[in-house]
């Protein structure tokens, strides 16, 4: 939650900064009417940053069965959401609705991410036929991806799913996530770093 706010401080800080940047350049004169209607726009982003609490808190319900495939599409195994999500896991979430550019991003990231703090330490997992994606289930590596049937995970509470969410869950229970959409993908790496940190200092 502390790194979900200063990262929204963080931006608004930007924002306002580059606005009164505008306003006070007289070669910029001419944008200050453009500025001031994407000045309007900052409340969404903040809105935008603020997702992540639809799931915070929230449990990924245990008995859901994901099927595990390989990058190739096949099928290795079946095995329930509470077995899988044992201990600390970082879980990236791609839903039906996942707008393309964003899940192409995060999948970049999150590989890195799972070379850093280990392929058992990070779970993909979709409420789709990802194996059917080939142009997206490619991308992983050796450890694969896991589909579900049910939409959200069986959370109580989410969005529409159109964005990639990011979350570090301990035994199911999500302890912290990010919402990567168009607004918010700029400060994703700093969430990556942030679960990279956390993950180093508990060895």
């Amino acid at each position: 939650m502390i790194l979900a706010v200063s990262v929204i401080l963080l931006a608004f800080t930007n924002a306002v900064t580059y606005f009164l940047f505008l306003a006070k350049n007289s070669e910029y004169k001419a944008a200050i009417g453009d500025s001031e209607k994407q000045l309007m726009a900052i409340p969404s982003i903040v809105d935008a940053m603020f997702q992540h609490v639809y799931y915070d808190g929230d449990s990924i319900q245990s008995t859901l069965t994901a099927k595990h495939y390989n990058r190739s599409g096949r099928l290795l195994a079946e095995v329930k959401t509470g077995e899988l999500l044992k201990d600390e896991k970082v879980v990236l979430f791609l839903s039906t609705n996942t707008c393309s550019a964003c899940a192409e991003g995060e999948i970049n990231q999150i590989q890195d991410l799972s070379e850093k703090i280990g392929k058992d330490k990070v779970v993909v997992i979709a409420d789709f036929p990802l194996h059917e994606q080939r142009e997206w289930s490619l991308r992983f590596d050796g450890s694969g991806y896991y589909e579900i049937a049910k939409e959200h995970l069986g959370l109580k509470g989410s969005p529409s799913g159109e964005t990639p969410v990011v979350m570090l869950t301990e035994n199911g229970r999500i302890k912290t996530s990010f919402v990567v959409g168009q607004q918010t993908s700029a400060f994703a790496k700093e969430f990556h770093e942030y679960l990279s940190d956390h993950f180093k200092a508990a060895k």
